[in-house]
């Protein structure tokens, strides 16, 4: 149907993962394509960020909030908000698992972290415009076990080192648009760490 791939994963069979905006999750084992759809116990056939955590389950973030697939089996994962209700349809941008094996996952309801057992809600800043409270996507942890947050809807980025976060501006591209918002993507082999957004890139050598 020339549905877009938001999401791709190697799982540790080999097999490859992709979610699409519409046509729910593919699965290539090296010979055959496998479609999974809402038919198939699929949350929703608008799929994004794929991750197979350490125990091999695979996760998938979706536009109606998370989907577990475990012995051959997919489930919803309900996130219970602050007030004791559970959480209604929303869209998942990232899931990453850290070094420690908690999950988190970057949500248009804010970002949460999951212990196994729970979901709990994780300020990134003191912001109250829901807008923006819903607009960090993208979350990566460097190789000092550092979180990255990033968004479009900051002039910059937020470390976590584990006890608290720290705001680090990002100076505007010179793009007619000036956007300096970043997602932070991946750390290379020199510890820089990379960050991208609609109109160019940035790297972090740790001072600027």
């Amino acid at each position: 149907k020339g549905y877009n791939v938001n999401g791709s994963l190697q799982d540790k069979d080999g097999n490859l993962w992709f979610g699409t905006t519409g046509d729910g999750v593919y699965k290539y084992d090296g010979k055959l394509f496998t479609q999974f759809t809402t038919s198939n116990g699929l949350t929703s056939n608008s799929a994004r960020p794929l991750l197979e955590d350490k125990s091999g389950k695979i996760w998938i973030g979706t536009d109606d909030g998370v989907c577990l697939y475990d012995d051959n089996k997919f489930s919803k994962i309900q996130i219970v908000l602050q007030n004791d209700t559970l959480s209604s349809k929303y869209n998942v941008w990232s899931i990453m698992q850290d070094k420690s094996g908690k999950l988190w996952f970057a949500t248009s309801i804010g970002v949460y972290v999951y212990d196994g057992k729970s979901f709990i809600s994780f300020k990134v800043n003191d912001d109250d415009v829901s807008y923006c409270t819903a607009k960090i996507e993208k979350i990566l942890e460097d190789n000092a076990g550092n979180l990255w947050f990033g968004g479009r809807c900051y002039d910059g980025v937020y470390r976590y080192d584990g006890k608290s976060v720290t705001y680090i501006k990002l100076e505007k591209l010179a793009t007619p648009r000036e956007r300096n918002w970043g997602f932070p993507q991946l750390q290379d082999k020199n510890g820089n760490i990379w960050f991208s957004n609609w109109d160019g890139v940035y790297r972090y050598d740790g001072k600027s």
